[in-house]
């Protein structure tokens, strides 16, 4: 088993209605066997409020001998406590199966759980498929993907549930450049229309940068703009979200 563990800033999801860019949370796939990764994290402050955050955030991940059978479990869970008590709450769960059909073209089904029970109780399930697409062509370097996916969304607000259910298209392209040898840049684009009424869409364009300053230790910062045309609640449309980690590897 080869085993990796990393700090970040941030959790893989947040908030039950973001896309979560899967290519960019994937392991290693060019070597068979298993593999794993994990993340911890902690943070809190003491004084005038006594604050305490925690997270796990990981993978899990078999690929068979001839590599053409992938099997990826990637987990998160959050919370955050002030005054010691509990106060918010968040869980993720992604199961994903790959049978590579050829060296640039694969069939993906997969199952995706979020919830923040603390936070007026809101949820996300998926499932679906895709065809994934090898792009090694300029000026890609990445995958892109087009799939169908059903989806159940929820929130409660003043005690009453709010629900969206339906089928949207998924589509994605995702590049990755070196642009030195020690510095990797990103760009994904996430594109997710209802089957029956393009006009509902959600987008998320997200880049980011990984240095790593020697073998064990890499420095991270990625930004993504998410834009939803009909979101649940009465907020904001679209968010602006980054982060930054330092990534230990051993």
């Amino acid at each position: 088993m080869r085993l990796a563990l990393g700090l970040a800033s941030l959790v893989i999801s947040q908030s039950a209605w973001a896309i979560v860019n899967i290519e960019n949370l994937r392991m290693d796939e060019t070597q068979s066997g298993w593999a794993a990764s994990t993340t911890l994290g902690a943070n809190g402050k003491r004084g005038n409020t006594d604050e305490d955050n925690f997270s796990i955030t990981g993978g899990v991940q078999y690929i068979s001998d001839n590599l053409k059978r992938r099997d990826l479990l990637l987990y998160d869970a959050g919370q955050s406590q002030s005054q010691g008590d509990t106060y918010s709450e968040s869980y993720f769960v992604h199961y994903r199966h790959t049978e590579q059909l050829t060296h640039s073209w694969a069939w993906e089904s997969f199952l995706q759980h979020e919830s923040e029970p603390l936070s007026n109780d809101s949820k996300r399930n998926l499932i679906g498929m895709n065809a994934r697409y090898r792009l090694d062509s300029f000026p890609f370097n990445g995958f892109g993907g087009a799939g169908i996916m059903y989806e159940e969304r929820s929130i409660e607000l003043l005690g009453e549930k709010v629900e969206d259910t339906g089928t949207r298209f998924n589509f994605y392209l995702d590049s990755k450049y070196s642009l030195s040898e020690t510095t990797d840049w990103k760009i994904s684009l996430y594109a997710q229309p209802k089957t029956d009424d393009f006009d509902n869409l959600r987008t998320v364009v997200s880049t980011g940068l990984t240095t790593r300053i020697n073998s064990v230790f890499a420095f991270t910062l990625d930004a993504a703009y998410t834009h939803d045309s009909e979101p649940l609640t009465e907020q904001k449309n679209y968010d602006f979200s980054y982060k930054t980690g330092i990534n230990i590897r051993f």
